[in-house]
């Protein structure tokens, strides 16, 4: 018996069963969760500290923290390249210039994505083009 079993809650016994040979006897104590407890005797009580139990409320737990980020943060990520391709591309139809030659620079202010400027570059007949 670990530990664990003082912070478990507990559970009623169902049915108890005795497995193994002689001189390697446990008992298998099912419980009303469904989970067996093994024991080296026979409880006595009505009910024992499902260990299962607790194991299984703490990985949910960290199921969930792990889950929930994910889906906040993952449409606005989305959200945010959607809008850099958008300008991208209008600033590559307002020069009239190969969507290659754009590049848009993204900082993180306080969580949240926004653009710092846009980087085009000419080539000698972009240039003479612009200027006429």
């Amino acid at each position: 018996m670990t530990t664990e079993h003082r912070k478990a809650p507990r559970r009623k016994v169902v049915e108890i069963s005795r497995v193994g040979a002689w001189g390697n006897v446990v008992y298998e104590h099912r419980l009303e969760c469904g989970h067996t407890e093994r024991r080296p005797r026979a409880a006595t009580s009505e009910s024992l500290a499902c260990a299962w139990c607790l194991r299984s409320q703490a990985k949910e737990l960290e199921i969930r923290s792990l889950a929930s980020p994910a889906k906040t943060v993952e449409p606005d990520l989305h959200h945010t390249e959607v809008e850099i391709a958008r300008i991208k591309a209008k600033i590559s139809h307002t020069l009239n210039v190969a969507l290659e030659q754009v590049e848009v620079s993204v900082v993180d202010k306080l969580g949240e994505q926004k653009i710092s400027g846009a980087v085009v570059f000419l080539s000698e007949s972009d240039v003479r083009k612009l200027i006429g």
